[in-house]
C-alpha cells in the first residue's frame, strides 16, 4: 500500500464539521487538511464537497495531498484542484478558467498525482470534454502550471497522435509516466 511506502495515508472522511480530507502519519498523528465550510486558498470561497477521481487521494511522504473539490464562490459552486498540507493549500486550476491564461477554459479536471517535492501533474479537459491536456505545476510550487501535451498532438513518430490520456504518475525527478491512447 502507499501508506507503508511513504509513511502517510490520505483519507476522505466525514470530519467533525462535515466532509473533508485528513492525512494520517505512520505514527498515527492525524491532520485535517480541508473541511467543508473552511475558507479556500483564494480567501473568499469555502470548501463544499470532495470530488472522487479514484479511490486514492495522492499523497507524498511529507503529507502533502492533491485533490479536487467543489467550492462555494460568490457566483455559485465551482470545481477546483488543490494541493498542499493543512494550513498551506494552493489552488492549481478551476473549471471555467484557463490555467495558463492562454489555453481554453477547463471543463473537467481528471487524473492527478503529486510527487515528493509537492509538484502536481494533472489531466484536464476543455471544449466540453472533446479535448484534453496534460499540465505540470511549476517547480517553485507557486500554483502556476504549464501545458505539457494535448490530445491531437503529433508525437515524434510521423502520423502518430495522442487520442486520449489515462493515468499520470510523476516521480521525484519530475519525470511523468502517462497512459495514452494513440491513433
Amino acid at each position: 500500500s502507499r501508506f507503508a511506502d511513504v509513511g502517510f495515508a490520505s483519507v476522505w472522511t466525514n470530519a467533525p464539521r462535515g466532509v473533508g480530507f485528513m492525512t494520517v502519519a505512520s505514527d498515527g498523528a492525524k491532520s485535517f487538511v480541508a473541511q467543508a465550510g473552511e475558507i479556500a486558498p483564494d480567501g473568499v470561497s469555502t470548501f463544499n464537497q470532495y470530488i472522487a477521481s479514484s479511490d486514492l487521494i495522492p499523497v507524498n511522504s511529507q503529507g502533502e495531498i492533491t485533490f479536487r473539490a467543489y467550492i462555494d464562490t460568490v457566483t455559485g459552486r465551482e470545481e477546483a484542484l488543490f494541493a498542499g498540507t493543512a494550513g498551506d493549500l494552493r489552488e492549481l486550476a478551476r473549471v471555467g478558467q484557463s490555467p495558463d491564461g492562454e489555453s481554453a477554459s477547463i471543463t473537467d479536471i481528471d487524473t492527478l498525482d503529486i510527487n515528493e517535492s509537492g509538484r502536481v501533474a494533472f489531466v484536464a479537459s476543455y471544449l466540453y470534454n472533446t479535448r484534453s491536456m496534460l499540465w505540470l505545476e511549476d517547480s517553485d510550487l507557486s500554483g502556476n502550471v504549464r501545458l505539457i501535451m494535448e490530445k491531437g498532438q503529433e508525437l515524434d513518430l510521423p502520423g502518430v497522435v495522442i487520442r486520449e490520456f489515462g493515468d499520470v504518475v510523476m516521480n521525484g525527478e519530475h519525470e511523468l509516466a502517462v497512459e495514452v491512447l494513440l491513433d
